[in-house]
């Protein structure tokens, strides 16, 4: 028994290895998929399960006759013997059994593996470096013609996949189907060029939009109501650029957008909302004619309004300058130096008028220019500003003397440098001095005149004391001899201003500075010899 299986075995497995060795003929061959698998492509299964099945097959038809019981066990119940057969198969004869499998599939898995070679030429799609350049060229700047190349080219790609090699491979141990990879490939190639696709409709969207926008733009300033003149000049002008070099402008950025819809109408259903963000802009582009038409009934209509306006304004100012003329013929009228604020007020209000004109009539004439007409002068202005000179002046160099007047008598003595009174004092007196033969043929303004230069004259008496108890150079003991010289007790505090030792009158005030005088080049020789 125990020879009949070792026969059955050895038998067995002759005809195992004879079967996986006869390839094409006994073994008609195993189904082996190539796929995509972590970005490099494998078998499915793979040559080692292969190998590792089809010679642990051996063992297990060995394993099968070593554990048959012995017919004694059966017939015998007290048998106490070797239960199980226990044919003897030679390891030599399995190892040569398994070397032969093995020769055979090492054999065999060379062609397979070098038909993986087919689809080197899809090796980027494969390994990943497709999906890694698409996202490069996403994230970059690339102009419309870099676009359409690298479509096309994923799309030959994707095409071609298909019928560039073989779904099924027969070779002789293997039908190598390559169908799910060739699949997936397609699908790769195809993602990649949506992808692209989905990019380039995502940018020339936001062009469409850009041009949306500044048409909306455009159109708003274009018919922007003008609020003058330089408003509607500016307007004008910016029309004309806008004719002459923005709307030529606009026309090629929406070629370009054409140039991406016709392409990409090749390649992709566009949505509704793509759609409505195309037809916005082309939209646009057919009311700019009715936006350009109704911005020059605008300007038709604001430029005669501007016209009628600009010669009310006109009129309006000669009848101004003729007012300003006739306000200062009345200025001569005015003699009372009680009223002085008042004539400087009014003198200075006319006097800004007048100057205020000058710009006014630089408008004029831009608006004038603007409009093409000739350009108005006015010298009545000039003439009635040259009027008014002189009598600005009076009323300016008297105001200041009596504020300064006033000034000087109520502040405490010596707060004031007595050069710079007397200096100011001796300008007005000049300016006043020279008024006085402008206004001779003026009665009341020549009157006002000698009025003030009375009063400036009256001041100057004053000179002497001022320059003498105004001196910085005045000490404690200079007050106690004036003190002495006037008869009581003088002290320098805030009290003491030049308004009140004027009104004491004192008689012997002028001696007193006189003294003073004759006595300071004395002093000043005792203190150089005392320093020496």
């Amino acid at each position: 028994m125990t020879h009949h299986l070792q026969m059955l075995c050895m038998n067995s497995l002759y005809d195992y290895v004879e079967y996986i060795t006869d390839v094409k003929y006994s073994n008609k061959g195993f189904q082996i998929r190539l796929q995509q698998s972590a970005n490099i492509l494998a078998f499915e299964p793979t040559f080692k399960n292969f190998r590792d099945i089809l010679i642990g097959l051996t063992d297990l038809i060995v394993e099968a006759v070593t554990d048959i019981p012995r017919l004694e066990t059966k017939l015998y119940l007290d048998w106490g013997n070797e239960a199980v057969l226990k044919p003897l198969i030679p390891a030599e004869l399995i190892d040569v059994c398994k070397n032969r499998i093995k020769d055979v599939l090492d054999e065999q898995r060379i062609g397979p593996e070098l038909r993986v070679h087919d689809f080197d030429e899809f090796l980027p799609l494969i390994n990943g470096q497709g999906d890694e350049f698409v996202n490069d060229f996403v994230s970059s700047d690339h102009n419309f013609d870099d676009y359409v190349e690298q479509i096309l080219k994923y799309k030959a790609l994707h095409e071609r996949i298909p019928f560039a090699t073989e779904h099924v491979v027969r070779m002789e141990m293997y039908d190598m189907n390559r169908l799910e990879l060739i699949k997936a490939l397609e699908h790769l190639a195809e993602y990649l060029k949506d992808a692209l696709i989905h990019h380039c409709i995502k940018h020339y969207q936001q062009m469409c939009t850009t041009i949306g926008e500044d048409y909306q733009v455009l159109s708003e300033r274009v018919l922007a109501v003008p609020q003058d003149t330089a408003g509607l000049m500016a307007l004008k002008k910016f029309v004309n650029e806008v004719e002459t070099k923005t709307l030529p402008s606009m026309e090629d950025r929406l070629r370009s957008v054409m140039t991406y819809i016709l392409f990409l109408a090749d390649h992709t259903i566009f949505t509704p909302v793509e759609m409505k963000v195309n037809n916005n802009a082309f939209q646009w582009y057919l009311h700019m004619p009715k936006v350009m038409e109704e911005h020059r009934q605008l300007v038709k209509i604001k430029t005669e309004e501007y016209q009628s306006l600009l010669t009310v304004k006109i009129k309006k100012f000669q009848d101004d300058l003729e007012m300003y003329a006739k306000m200062v013929e009345e200025l001569q009228n005015n003699g009372n130096i009680k009223e002085l604020a008042k004539y400087h007020r009014k003198a200075t209000k006319l006097d800004e008028r007048l100057l205020q004109a000058i710009e006014t009539i630089a408008r004029f004439n831009e608006e004038e220019a603007s409009f093409g007409f000739n350009l108005s002068y006015y010298p009545l202005r000039q003439q009635v500003h040259d009027k008014l000179a002189p009598y600005k002046k009076l009323y300016d160099n008297a105001t200041d003397f009596l504020n300064k007047c006033d000034l000087w008598m109520k502040s405490k003595v010596g707060t004031y440098d007595p050069k710079e009174v007397e200096s100011d004092t001796g300008t007005f007196y000049k300016n006043i001095s020279q008024l006085e033969k402008v206004f001779s043929e003026k009665p009341a303004t020549q009157e006002l005149v000698i009025t003030i230069k009375e009063r400036i004259e009256e001041f100057k008496e004053h000179m002497p004391i001022i320059q003498t108890l105004g001196n910085p150079g005045m000490k404690e003991r200079h007050w106690e001899k004036v003190s002495e010289i006037v008869g009581f007790p003088i002290k320098l505090d805030a009290e003491l201003t030049l308004e009140k030792i004027i009104d004491y009158s004192w008689m012997n005030m002028s001696k007193s500075s006189k003294l003073f005088r004759e006595r300071r080049p004395k002093r000043t020789i005792w203190r150089r010899t005392s320093v020496r």
